[in-house]
């Protein structure tokens, strides 16, 4: 009788533990943070922008 009772309980808190995990699976990914616009405006901030762009992918690629 009480192991009956045990395996009701753990029954229940899987079944619990499952829809939470289903719940948490349903959630929308976060919305990824950019900073709106790195680039300044002319030629000179533009080429600038580009050489940061690679020398970031350089460093990471490491």
């Amino acid at each position: 009788m009480v192991a009956f009772f045990g395996l009701l309980l753990y029954a229940i808190h899987r079944d619990e533990q499952r829809k939470a995990e289903r719940r948490q699976q349903d959630l929308p990914h976060p919305v990824e943070q950019r900073r709106q616009d790195r680039r300044r405006k002319g030629l000179p901030g533009y080429l600038a922008w580009g050489a940061r762009s690679l020398w970031s992918k350089l460093i990471i690629q490491r």
